[in-house]
């Protein structure tokens, strides 16, 4: 499929269309080739528990809602 940046603004939902068939999406800008969309070959999914940022703050003494209350705190200055 072939396009241009203004369809890619008004028609975008007839390109992610394009790309869910597994057709191959060409940008043009100007009559220039300046991109070429590829569909996913797999998606990926993942469990909150299995991303490696969870559980970070298993090991300290504060609690997650205690440091998220102090990160959330209004914050005051002493001139």
């Amino acid at each position: 499929m072939n396009v241009s940046v203004v369809d890619l603004r008004y028609n975008m939902k007839n390109v992610l269309q394009a790309l869910d068939r597994s057709e191959e999406v060409k940008v043009h800008y100007h009559g220039k080739l300046k991109a070429l969309l590829v569909p996913c070959k797999e998606k990926k999914t993942m469990r909150v528990q299995d991303h490696p940022a969870f559980g970070m703050y298993k090991k300290r003494k504060i609690s997650v809602e205690k440091e998220a209350r102090a990160l959330r705190a209004d914050r005051t200055y002493d001139i």
